[in-house]
């Protein structure tokens, strides 16, 4: 199982918590961030990282970092048969868009991380991933898993990236959104969503019939949000789309 957690965390516990850049507990003999034991190419500067010759390996962790955007960053091993911690420093440039992107456990894969400081462990088979502070994101092809503040979520995909499952691990909360090119949805706590088969196309109901027996998952309102349950739809519909989709 892969499994990730997010995190924004105070300056002080990532002194406490994780090794830092130049720092004497980070064996790191090439200054690439990553850990001797994990780094496949330990004596020269490199991008890739695998777990899998450090004892007590069962399910490796192996990836690579795609794009540091100007951050410094150390990914270190965590006891077995837990992953690596992948740790972005704060205080680094905010160049581009977003913080630190990665490849994990198969291509099919990206992790996209927060701009600023962060924590990420992770370790491959599905994702699970939670969310302390932030948000982090999990990108499979079109299919994009956002995860606020709180949530937990677990994403699980296919080789080719084309059956894409996401469940929302925390009962009572609604904090894990999904979204492809032209839609978005909530995922409601404690239930899973079938990704891979969102509406592609922005397409409101016209009639109250249309949200009956469960028909209301294939449409949406006219921003792209997918209906909730059946009643949103048909509050939609009543109101003549002024109720937007609650997602």
């Amino acid at each position: 199982m892969k499994r990730l957690i997010a995190a924004v965390v105070l300056t002080a516990l990532v002194v406490l918590a994780v090794p830092s850049f130049g720092s004497a507990s980070l064996s790191d003999t090439d200054g690439d961030g990553i850990e001797n034991s994990i780094d496949l190419e330990p004596n020269s500067f490199s991008r890739a990282f695998s777990d899998a010759g450090v004892e007590g390996t069962e399910a490796p962790t192996w990836g690579e970092i795609l794009s540091t955007s100007g951050y410094e960053m150390s990914i270190t091993d965590l006891p077995a048969p837990r992953g690596v911690l992948v740790t972005v420093v704060e205080g680094a440039p905010e160049i581009g868009p977003s913080g630190p992107t990665l490849s994990a456990c198969g291509e099919q894969y990206t992790v996209q991380l927060q701009r600023g400081e962060s924590q990420t462990e992770l370790e491959c088979g599905s994702v699970i991933i939670s969310v302390l502070q932030g948000q982090a994101q999990v990108i499979v092809g079109e299919i994009t898993v956002t995860v606020a503040k709180g949530g937990d979520a677990e994403v699980n995909a296919n080789e080719d990236g084309t059956a894409v499952t996401v469940t929302n691990l925390d009962n009572g909360g609604d904090l894990v959104t999904v979204s492809n090119d032209v839609v978005q949805q909530t995922v409601q706590g404690g239930t899973t969503l079938n990704a891979s088969q969102m509406p592609d196309s922005i397409n409101p109901p016209h009639s109250v019939s249309d949200c009956m027996e469960g028909s209301w998952t294939n449409y949406t309102d006219e921003t792209g949000t997918v209906f909730k349950n059946q009643g949103d739809c048909v509050s939609y519909v009543a109101t003549e789309g002024r109720n937007e989709a609650a997602g």
